[in-house]
């Protein structure tokens, strides 16, 4: 299962967090009372490119699963775990249903957060526990994305 579905480069949340952290000058993070990420704030005065740069880099790295391959992830989830006796169009359109909503997520993330249920998941999860994992796995990258889109926006 690991072999499936673990990653062999530099692990694109690691990047990332890098990428981040090199723009302290003008990208300050939002934290909540409990030290948790809420988000992203422009605080100096970055240049167009600069923001554009960093956005094309943080997309880079954020890239989607190929369907084909999530669908590979989640049958091997399947076949570890227990899961509600359901018929084959049942467990077909779960599946589809799973791939389309993980599509939206990097490659990275998806593949983690299902590592981290087939880990600890004694029934097949629902779709709430795999996006509350493949989140936290991506959700600084979200988070710039928007601060940077919102900046971009404003200086148009």
């Amino acid at each position: 299962m690991n072999q499936v579905i673990q990653l062999k480069e530099k692990a694109p949340e690691t990047t990332a967090t890098y990428l981040i952290s090199q723009q302290r000058s003008w990208l300050a993070e939002r934290l909540d009372v409990n030290y948790e990420l809420m988000g992203y704030k422009i605080t100096g005065k970055p240049t167009r490119e600069q923001l554009q740069g960093l956005k094309a880099q943080i997309e880079e790295i954020s890239k989607p699963l190929s369907e084909e391959r999530i669908t590979m992830a989640l049958l091997q989830l399947k076949a570890i775990t227990k899961e509600r006796s359901m018929s084959s169009n049942e467990s077909s359109l779960q599946i589809d249903t799973l791939v389309e909503l993980l599509s939206a997520y990097p490659a990275d993330a998806v593949l983690k957060g299902i590592q981290f249920c087939a880990n600890t998941c004694k029934f097949f999860p629902a779709w709430s526990e795999i996006k509350d994992e493949v989140y936290w796995y991506s959700k600084n990258r979200v988070a710039a994305l928007g601060a940077i889109n919102a900046k971009l926006e404003a200086m148009q």
